[in-house]
């Protein structure tokens, strides 16, 4: 991995975005949002109101999901068409397209018939092959919140042996400041981009409307595509402030019943087959 010990906080403003200032000199995209179309209540026709009362851009990002991405491409100018993908490892990863051809062709080719059980869950796509596809399709990749603590994380993927430390270098970007982790997670990741020479983005990560726009990736651009261009130029700016853990516990409780559906039948069904093997233990007649 190459390590540069340079390291700045310039990038990066660890503050509720003024769009009334930042919107005058930048433009600015809320880089990592979901809708109805996965995890979230979130409707499109919000996100619009939102997103234009506000001055910003939006990356629509659902995972392992692009019904939503599409039509807020069809409905709002400033859509980046993009989606997060759950890897067969486990890792969370945040793929942008210029086009919303490019991103359909890519979901078709790659995700659509990967789905495992739940459709918001894991995939059965490795990292190398999401790689190669979002290549093909002239597609940005990155890790989202890479040092959350858990399999969706990059870096816990990382130390578990799954991965090089060399594959950071095949990333055009990482996702730094990520509006649902604690503020530790984001100051690692603002680190790992700073030392690895890595183009930085940050979003709100907003599963509810109120947090659409928490967290912004701002650079000097007139179109979605000059905007992603300045990404993989590294000339952007974050603004951003992680919610508090009382505002937190409000997503996770709408997105654990979104979730529920899928996991409640598995569970039950991996129950039913402990009991059922407990119980064989002890009477062998018991089919």
């Amino acid at each position: 991995m190459v390590r540069n010990k340079a390291f700045s906080w310039e990038k990066v403003v660890f503050r509720k975005p003024d769009f009334s200032e930042i919107t005058r000199e930048f433009m600015c995209f809320d880089m990592h949002v979901h809708s109805l179309y996965s995890d979230s209540h979130t409707r499109i026709s919000s996100i619009i109101k939102k997103s234009q009362r506000l001055g910003i851009g939006i990356g629509l990002t659902d995972h392992n999901s692009i019904k939503g991405a599409i039509e807020l491409s069809k409905r709002f100018d400033k859509t980046i068409p993009g989606i997060e993908v759950t890897l067969y490892e486990g890792t969370h990863m945040l793929v942008y397209f210029y086009t919303p051809s490019d991103l359909r062709s890519f979901y078709e080719r790659c995700i659509e018939k990967n789905k495992g059980r739940s459709p918001y869950l894991r995939t059965k796509v490795t990292m190398e092959k999401l790689l190669e596809y979002a290549k093909k399709f002239n597609g940005l990749i990155g890790p989202a919140h890479p040092f959350f603590p858990s399999i969706s994380g990059f870096w816990k993927n990382l130390d578990r042996g799954l991965y090089n430390e060399d594959l950071v270098g095949r990333f055009d970007f990482i996702e730094v400041f990520n509006g649902q982790n604690i503020q530790n997670w984001n100051l690692k990741s603002i680190k790992l981009a700073c030392e690895t020479q890595k183009p930085m983005i940050g979003g709100s990560d907003s599963h509810v409307l109120f947090e659409v726009g928490d967290v912004v990736t701002c650079a000097k651009a007139d179109s979605t595509d000059s905007f992603l261009k300045a990404v993989l130029k590294n000339k952007t700016i974050i603004y951003g402030k992680a919610i508090t853990m009382p505002k937190r516990l409000v997503p996770h409780i709408l997105t654990f019943k979104r979730h529920s559906r899928y996991l409640t039948p598995y569970i039950f069904s991996k129950m039913s087959g402990l009991i059922t093997k407990r119980l064989r233990k002890y009477n062998p007649k018991i089919n």
